[in-house]
């Protein structure tokens, strides 16, 4: 079983890799619909992006470690 340190350390580097892919997903998202369309996102539907991403990039970053 893992010590309480680690666990902890595991959470931090999970929260950044969700918190920095997420935003580059959904900025990156977002400035293309906006360069395309003339119209930013609604923020509900830049929130759902922003989890997506940021949710995948965590799932493979799990597949990495694992």
């Amino acid at each position: 079983m893992a010590g309480f340190g680690q666990l902890l350390r595991n959470w931090v580097i999970y929260t950044l890799i969700f918190l920095v892919f997420g935003g580059i997903g959904a900025g990156v998202t977002n400035l293309l619909f906006e360069w395309i369309v003339g119209s930013s996102f609604d923020p509900v539907l830049y929130a759902v992006i922003f989890g997506g991403t940021g949710w995948i990039a965590c799932r493979q970053m799990e597949r990495r470690v694992s």
